[in-house]
């Protein structure tokens, strides 16, 4: 599918700033309200020339950041997320768990899907496809019909054209370290986090505030920000949440979807997975967690 349904079939669904939309994900229609793109204005522009533009669809359950935009044929479907002052534009999309983050570009009629990400100043045009784990970053160019799936690494300044696929643990760019975090995923991309010295996969979103020790790990598609630790030889990583004064320390793990938040504190060797919620000035020691259930 090469554009999303209804987004340019007449004026008055042009203007129309919610609506059911087929993103092409197999999903059908789904609830979604149109982006409003900032202009990134430069001094001298008349207010008018400010003013928000209408952009493109975001499903209810997808995000686009306020500094990101999402032109008026282009969509953000399924859970996917456009941050930073990432660009989806003319008949682009990205679906799933996809995230796009930095200064990426996705254009033309590419697509990022599945639990891909492209960052940094990436860019991803004409029917290109970054799915599966596939991780694109840095001033990469990933153009024509090329696939980039699978756990493939793409960064630096290379440029990938043609009709070729990139699968398998692929690694393209040799100044970038890899770790393993013990998440099933194999060594993957990483890099040191400014704040403590603790590796932090690239598709881990880690706020500088945050405190990664350096023989701990933030893995997967995780989420850190605020005061949160995580110190010793712990681990985070899926897609788990750690934010507020949370800490995580010893040799513990958290992973899954858990969220771990307040003033908690999960230390020793305890295990904290599936949608488990540890907030408020709890502490977790030497316990199992999966969901609501009590400690084991």
């Amino acid at each position: 599918m090469n554009r999303i349904p209804g987004v340019c079939d007449g004026y008055t669904v042009l203007w129309r700033v919610q609506g059911m939309v087929d993103f092409g994900d197999g999903k059908g229609q789904v609830p979604a309200t149109r982006h409003w793109n900032i202009p990134r204005g430069r001094p001298g522009l008349s207010l008018r020339t400010l003013m928000p533009e209408l952009g493109g669809w975001v499903a209810d359950t997808a995000y686009a950041a306020p500094t990101a935009r999402v032109t008026l044929r282009a969509g953000v479907g399924g859970h996917a997320k456009a941050l930073g002052e990432a660009v989806v534009r003319e008949c682009a999309r990205v679906l799933d768990h996809a995230v796009v983050s930095g200064k990426s570009l996705v254009a033309g009629y590419a697509v990022v899907k599945d639990n891909a990400v492209a960052t940094d100043f990436a860019k991803v045009r004409d029917h290109a496809v970054v799915c599966e784990y596939a991780h694109v970053s840095g001033c990469s160019k990933v153009l024509d019909h090329v696939v980039v799936g699978d756990h493939a690494y793409v960064g630096g300044n290379k440029r990938l054209e043609g009709d070729q696929r990139i699968g398998g643990r692929h690694h393209i760019d040799a100044g970038t370290p890899l770790h393993d975090f013990g998440d099933g995923l194999g060594r993957v991309p990483a890099r040191k986090h400014k704040n403590g010295g603790g590796m932090v996969a690239l598709t881990a979103r880690v706020d500088d505030s945050v405190e990664v020790g350096p023989g701990a790990g933030v893995g997967g598609f995780v989420e850190a920000c605020e005061r949160a630790r995580i110190i010793e030889r712990a681990v985070v990583c899926g897609r788990a949440e750690v934010r507020g004064d949370a800490t995580v320390g010893g040799t513990s793990r958290v992973d899954g979807n858990a969220f771990v938040h307040g003033h908690a504190y999960i230390d020793g060797t305890s295990h904290v997975t599936g949608t488990a919620d540890v907030g408020g000035r709890r502490t977790i020691t030497n316990a199992f967690l999966n969901g609501t259930e009590d400690p084991k």
